[in-house]
C-alpha cells in the first residue's frame, strides 16, 4: 500500500514515517515538503490509496508556508485522484476554511464493507495518535483485501496491476466472496475486461458470475453514462445488466460489474467457432437487437474518406505504410460519402458478444458507444475474426494476402473460409444498414488501416483488405459518374455485393 505525505516540518515528517513504518502493514510512504513537490507526486502517475497532507505548506523551498498553498494540493489530489481518500491536517484555527472546502466530498466504500468511509477529513497535527490510527485502519483493511485471492485462467494473457486487482477485490468482498478466477476479453491502454467468477471459498463454492471492465475512474464514468443512455433502450436480455461500480479506493482505477446469468458463457469467436452452420442466425440475431439503435434515421450526411478514417487513425501512423496503398487511396480519401448515421456499439467484436446455452447473443462492453456510420459495427465484427488478439480464427492459414486483395469479392475472398457465413451475414448486414455501398468500403478501409497501431505482424492482411476496399470503393464512385445506364442501380449492387 502506497500513501503519500505531504508535510514541509521535517522532524514531524519524519517522526510520522517511522511511525507508520513501525506499524509493520507493509505501508509504503512517499514523501513531500512543498506544494510543487506534492502536485508532482499527485501527477506523476502512480497510484496512491491515502493522502496525508498538512494545509500549511510553501510552495517550493524557502518559501512561507501558507494555508492557500496547502489547499492546492487538496484540490490537485481530488481532481486528479478521486477515488484516494484525503486527511488534512491542520495547527492553525482555519478550520472552518477548510472545512467548506471538504464538505462537498462524498463518503464511499473503499473497503468493500458497505459502510461508506470519509473520502476527505480534517484533524487537528496535535491529534497525532487520532490520524495514526486512521492510516492503521486503512491500511489493516487494505491487508484483508489482500487475503481474496485473484486467479487468472492464464497469467501470462492477463497484465493484472495492483489498482485493477484492488478494484476486484473491493467488489468480491462487498459479494463475501474469498477467491476470483478471471478469463480475459480484451482490452486496451489502462482498461480491461474481463469475466470474473466468484466463489465463498477454497472450495469453489459459486457465488455468481459477472463480467467486469476495470478503467481509470473517468473512463468509468463515462461508460457507466454511456451505458444508461444507449443500453438499457436495446431488448430486455439482449445486454448485461449492470449491477455494481467501484468508484473509489482503488488508485486511479475503477470497475463496472455487469451480471451473466450463466457461469459459463462462452464468446462469439467459439461460439461460431465451434458452430459455423448457426453463424448467420446469430449475425441476424444481432443485428435485430442493435436494429433498436436505429430508428427515427435521419437523411444521410455527408463526409469526407479521409475524415473518417482520421477517426480511425492518425495520419502519422499510416505514413510508413503510405507507399504500399495503391495510387488511388488519394482519390478516394478526397471523397466525400454518403453516410447514415445511428447508434454504433463502437467495439462489436466477437469477445464482446457473449453465447450461452440458450444460444442468445448479449452484448457486454458500452465503453465505445456513440453515433457512426450506421455500417460500422457489422463491418469492425467482420474484421475482428481476423486482427482481434482474441479471436481463434487469427492465426490461421485463410485469408492469405491474396484474399484479402480479393476482400470486396467473397466468392474468391472466402474459399476455404471456416467462418464463410457468419462473414457473408456481416457483410449482408453491412449494405442493408448502409445508404451507399461506398460507405461500408470507406468504413472498412479506415478500420483496416487502424490494425497497423495495434498488429504489425498483421500489417500485410490489413494493407491487402484496405487497397481492396479503396479500389472498390473508387470503382464505384466512378461508375455513379459515369450515369447509371453503364452499371446496375445502387440497390441491385448492394444486394449483388452480399451475395
Amino acid at each position: 500500500m502506497r500513501i503519500l505525505l505531504v508535510e514541509d516540518e521535517g522532524p514531524v515528517a519524519e517522526r510520522l514515517v517511522s511511525e507508520i513504518e513501525a506499524l509493520g502493514l507493509g505501508i509504503e510512504v512517499a514523501v513531500a515538503r512543498t506544494r510543487d513537490a506534492a502536485i508532482r507526486a499527485i501527477e506523476a502517475g502512480d497510484d496512491l490509496y491515502f493522502i496525508v497532507c498538512g494545509l500549511h505548506l510553501p510552495a517550493s523551498e524557502g518559501d512561507d508556508p501558507l494555508l492557500e498553498h496547502g489547499v492546492a494540493v487538496y484540490e490537485r489530489a481530488v481532481a486528479e485522484l478521486p477515488g484516494t481518500p484525503t486527511m488534512l491536517l491542520t495547527g492553525q484555527g482555519d478550520q472552518r476554511a477548510a472545512r467548506e472546502r471538504i464538505a462537498g466530498r462524498a463518503p464511499a466504500d473503499i473497503f468493500g464493507v458497505g459502510e461508506p468511509y470519509p473520502m476527505s477529513d480534517l484533524l487537528y497535527k496535535h491529534e497525532h495518535s487520532d490520524y495514526i490510527e486512521r492510516i492503521a485502519e486503512v491500511a489493516q483493511q487494505f491487508a484483508l483485501l489482500q487475503r481474496i485471492e485473484i486467479q487468472p485462467a492464464d497469467p501470462e494473457d492477463l497484465a493484472l496491476s495492483e489498482s485493477h486487482a484492488q478494484a476486484l477485490r473491493i467488489f468480491a468482498r462487498r459479494h463475501g466472496a474469498k477467491r476470483v478466477e478471471l478469463l480475459n476479453l480484451g482490452g486496451l491502454s489502462d482498461s480491461l475486461a474481463v469475466r470474473a467468477t466468484l466463489f465463498e471459498d477454497d472450495d469453489r463454492a459459486y457465488i455468481a458470475a459477472v463480467f467486469a471492465k476495470l478503467a481509470t475512474l473517468p473512463e468509468v464514468a463515462e461508460e457507466a453514462k454511456r451505458y444508461q443512455q444507449a443500453a438499457l433502450r436495446l431488448p430486455a436480455g439482449s445486454y448485461a445488466p449492470l449491477l455494481d461500480r467501484v468508484e473509489a479506493g482503488a488508485g486511479r482505477t475503477g470497475g463496472l460489474f455487469y451480471g451473466l446469468a450463466e457461469r459459463h458463457p462462452g464468446t462469439l469467436f467459439s461460439y461460431v467457432m465451434d458452430n459455423p452452420n448457426e453463424a448467420t442466425r446469430m449475425v441476424e440475431d444481432l443485428q435485430g437487437v442493435l436494429g433498436a439503435w436505429r430508428k427515427n434515421l435521419g437523411e444521410p450526411r455527408g463526409m469526407l474518406v479521409s475524415t473518417l478514417r482520421r477517426q480511425r487513425i492518425a495520419s502519422t501512423d499510416i505514413e510508413p505504410y503510405l507507399v504500399a496503398l495503391d495510387d488511388g487511396w488519394r482519390a478516394f480519401e478526397a471523397h466525400t460519402i454518403a453516410a447514415r448515421y445511428s447508434l454504433q456499439h463502437g467495439d462489436l467484436h466477437g469477445a464482446n458478444v457473449l453465447v450461452g446455452e440458450a444460444e442468445m447473443p448479449l452484448l457486454i462492453d458500452f465503453a465505445n458507444v456513440e453515433e457512426r456510420a450506421s455500417c460500422f459495427d457489422p463491418v469492425v465484427l467482420e474484421l475482428s475474426l481476423l486482427f482481434h488478439p482474441q479471436s481463434p480464427f487469427r492465426d490461421l492459414d485463410w485469408p492469405s494476402v491474396s484474399q484479402c486483395e480479393q476482400w470486396d469479392d467473397l466468392d474468391a475472398y472466402l474459399v476455404d473460409c471456416p467462418a464463410a457465413d457468419f462473414v457473408r451475414a456481416c457483410r449482408r448486414w453491412a449494405l442493408e444498414a448502409s445508404a451507399d455501398p461506398v460507405t461500408v468500403y470507406a468504413v472498412a478501409y479506415a478500420e483496416a488501416l487502424r490494425q497497423l497501431q495495434y498488429a504489425s505482424n498483421e500489417a500485410e492482411r490489413a494493407l491487402g483488405i484496405a487497397r481492396a476496399a479503396c479500389r472498390r470503393g473508387n470503382a464505384l464512385i466512378k461508375s455513379d459518374a459515369d450515369g447509371p445506364r453503364k452499371d446496375a442501380p445502387r440497390k441491385e449492387r448492394v444486394t449483388r455485393a452480399a451475395e
